[in-house]
């Protein structure tokens, strides 16, 4: 072993965010590192499925700075009947004067977590890295897209002004006979709720049986994620009937690159229970296009078939490949969640929505 190899040491557990940024900033900027600092807290160690054992957090270290880093927010997962504790791998990061101590970090992340669930939503080289050593596609979350303005979007997105009108009044056709073609259900019985109350376990406690693998969206877990948040406003909606809970839906808005984005980050209702998600959705466009947005997402892992016809009649025309979800090579629970069927999961799931 040569003495540079000696001076690298990997370790697992609670770690500042201070010994942490200078990596951030080196890969991905200030702002990621000072974001990172904000949330380091709530997004490793406050959640309420947080385990007994302590932040799950992975680094290597080389003359005593942190080169490589892997962290894991921890949750719960529902499948079937059973309740399993899981991962979510996140914020990987290796120094570019390091990049060979990335997949050694991986892999060290990987054995020590052998007796969870391990989940990831990887992009680029790290689902190319992941695949290799083992890794298994669980699914993929579809991305539906709303054109609330599409000549701007489709300006935006390098469409020439000749081209992108027809492809416009083409988009907004489609939109118009899509809602032509269903009862009106309207976005009524739908009210903004800023915490979570004992309703929302209600709700879990129906609805979950509907899915056979989805991520525990309980009280505590929707306060935590979503009202105790400390760097996104989220705005939910709470669709009643007769009195009971239906589903919720919760969206915020980003600009990017000179759009502004109505993002529907999570909903949930009963599998069937088209009516309740038409609501939904129509209370949360209503929010998005008063605040100025040009187009509207929203991400899910297989999409309820009774769904569909509610998102097309809202507008959600288009469809896109979205982020990929990931399981551990050899971890508890990797054959029940690969043959779970048609597993449910948002952008709220991972950090996906959180970086």
């Amino acid at each position: 072993m040569t003495n540079t190899a000696r001076r690298y040491r990997m370790g697992a557990g609670a770690l500042a965010p201070e010994r942490v940024a200078p990596l951030f900033r080196s890969v991905f900027g200030e702002a990621f590192a000072e974001r990172a600092r904000r949330t380091w807290a709530w997004k490793y160690e406050q959640s309420p499925q947080a385990l007994a054992r302590g932040p799950r957090l992975f680094y290597t270290e080389h003359d005593d700075a942190i080169v490589a880093f892997h962290g894991a927010m921890q949750t719960t997962l529902r499948l079937g009947d059973r309740r399993l504790p899981a991962v979510w791998g996140c914020d990987y990061a290796v120094d570019a004067g390091h990049r060979g101590r990335g997949i050694a970090l991986l892999k060290y992340f990987m054995t020590e977590q052998r007796d969870i669930l391990q989940l990831g939503t990887p992009v680029g080289r790290a689902y190319q890295f992941e695949k290799r050593m083992g890794c298994s596609d669980v699914c993929a979350m579809t991305n539906f897209k709303s054109l609330l303005r599409p000549l701007r979007v489709l300006r935006a997105k390098g469409r020439s002004p000749v081209g992108a009108v027809p492809a416009a009044a083409a988009y907004r056709l489609a939109a118009a006979a899509a809602a032509l073609a269903r009862r009106r259900a309207g976005g009524g019985g739908v009210t903004e709720v800023a915490a979570f109350d004992d309703r929302f376990d209600d709700l879990w406690r129906r609805v979950a049986p509907d899915y056979d693998a989805i991520g525990v969206r309980d009280r505590a877990f929707l306060q935590w994620r979503f009202a105790d948040c400390p760097h996104r406003c989220y705005i939910t909606g709470a669709a009643e009937r007769e009195g009971r809970l239906e589903g919720y839906i919760v969206y915020r808005l980003d600009d990017i690159d000179g759009l502004r984005y109505g993002r529907v980050v999570d909903v949930l209702a009963a599998r069937d229970d088209a009516v309740t998600l038409d609501r939904l959705l129509a209370w949360a466009l209503a929010g998005i296009r008063a605040e100025g947005a040009d187009l509207a997402t929203l991400s899910i892992a297989c999409c309820p078939a009774a769904w569909r016809r509610p998102l097309r009649a809202r507008g959600f025309l288009i469809r896109s490949p979205g982020l990929p979800v990931i399981v551990g090579k050899s971890c508890a629970g990797r054959e029940r969640i690969l043959a779970a069927r048609d597993p449910f999961f948002t952008r709220a799931d991972s950090d996906a929505d959180l970086a």
